[in-house]
């Protein structure tokens, strides 16, 4: 059997060292490992004297999987103006002020942003870097804190995580759902911003039993969006901002029994109501005191009285078998049509322009004799209005 020996005993092979360098700071700059590179410039040593020549210029790390884990780079700032070191992908790892001396090191080489942690020298007093404070929905900006939003594309399903926290995503599927992490595992201020950009409706699912606007779940059709946050037990929206494509929705509700019946939860801020059950006695359907509009189905059986009214208000009686518009102006419900046909319609708009037959008659066209024939009681009559003497014998009698 053939036995192999690890000449290097599993250690980390680093790159070619340069120990020192001097960089004159005067435009953005990446550095290369100097086993990488060619040339002698913009090599990452283990001690870089820098000098910016201007604010807000940034020095870009090498790839992280370019090297190990513990690679380290102590950089001193001996100009006027603070720098930003930058990882790989761009995000910032700490920003040097002059004066000072930041060393960092290299804690995960997965991919080529890697893990950098950055650690001060020589400092005679605590101070906070904004780097090491960024998280998710914070980034750095020079050595300031600023608000984050990465937007994620998506259109399959998802299920969301502590690491989405602050995440905008962006539906663009056909149809599919977002599923929304427990409260419990993610801390009661969790949140995520839902916008739908796809052809289908994309639903909003807490796990388990946990109720998202009061419902099981919340759909978001093309066009609607909203931040969707949980206080720790159940989850909520703001700003919804629905499409006025499907602001329109129907609801059937089962009202059956009698008294006063509140709606709650799903069952408000719908459009249209189809009420159905069997009524025991009157039924008072309350509404909140707010503006809206209501389309009612009465579906109920019973002969009793069923009311759309708030709890303060006054309402309006819907008829069983029968459908009314309604609104809520705020502080009761009133019906949306009162007022009746005007008559008389006028030929032009398909009508008679009159309110009597024979008045009806005469502007539709009918001269006064035709119509005196039209209205004659028998032949005789007819005759006289034709001012025609009667001759001859007709069926059923003689003239």
């Amino acid at each position: 059997m053939t036995t192999y020996t690890d000449t290097f005993g599993g250690a980390n092979i680093y790159p070619s060292e340069v120990d020192y360098s001097s960089t004159a700071l005067a435009a953005d700059i990446t550095l290369s490992w100097p086993e990488e590179t060619s040339t002698s410039q913009n090599l990452a040593t283990k001690i870089m004297d820098v000098t910016p020549a201007s604010a807000g210029l940034s020095i870009t790390l090498p790839p992280a999987n370019g090297t190990g884990t513990g690679q380290t780079i102590l950089f001193n700032n001996r100009g006027a103006s603070t720098f930003t070191v930058k990882r790989a992908d761009g995000v910032q790892v700490v920003t040097i002020a002059s004066g000072t001396l930041w060393q960092v090191y290299l804690t995960n080489n997965s991919n080529a942003a890697g893990t950098w942690v950055a650690l001060q020298y020589g400092a005679s007093t605590s101070q906070v870097n904004a780097s090491s404070l960024a998280g998710n929905g914070i980034v750095a900006t020079g050595t300031l804190l600023a608000q984050s939003v990465p937007v994620t594309q998506f259109n399959s399903n998802y299920t969301t995580g502590t690491q989405d926290r602050a995440t905008m995503f962006v539906w663009t599927g056909a149809g599919g759902t977002l599923t929304l992490p427990a409260p419990t595992a993610v801390g009661g201020n969790w949140f995520c911003y839902l916008r739908n950009s796809g052809s289908g409706a994309i639903v909003a699912d807490p796990a388990g039993t946990i109720l998202i606007d009061g419902g099981a779940t919340l759909s978001f059709q093309p066009g609607e969006s909203a931040i969707i946050v949980t206080d720790g037990a159940n989850y909520f929206t703001i700003g919804f901002g629905q499409s006025a494509t499907f602001a329109f929705d129907f609801t059937s509700i089962n009202v059956a029994g009698s008294g006063n019946y509140t709606l709650t939860g799903t069952e408000l801020n719908r459009i249209a109501y189809s009420f159905t059950g069997t009524l025991t006695g009157n039924r008072t359907i309350i509404v909140p005191a707010t503006v809206q509009q209501y389309w009612v189905t009465n579906a109920t059986t019973g002969a009793y009285n069923f009311t759309i009214k708030t709890s303060a208000g006054s309402g309006v009686l819907v008829a069983s078998g029968s459908r009314s518009i309604l609104y809520c102006d705020g502080t009761n419900v009133v019906n949306a049509d009162t007022g009746g046909l005007a008559v008389p319609i006028q030929v032009s708009d398909g009508g008679t322009g009159a309110t009597t037959a024979g008045a009806a008659r005469i502007n539709l066209g009918a001269s006064a004799v035709g119509d005196a024939v039209f209205t004659a009681v028998d032949g005789n009559a007819a005759y006289a209005a034709l001012g025609v003497a009667p001759s001859g014998v007709v069926v059923g009698g003689t003239f």
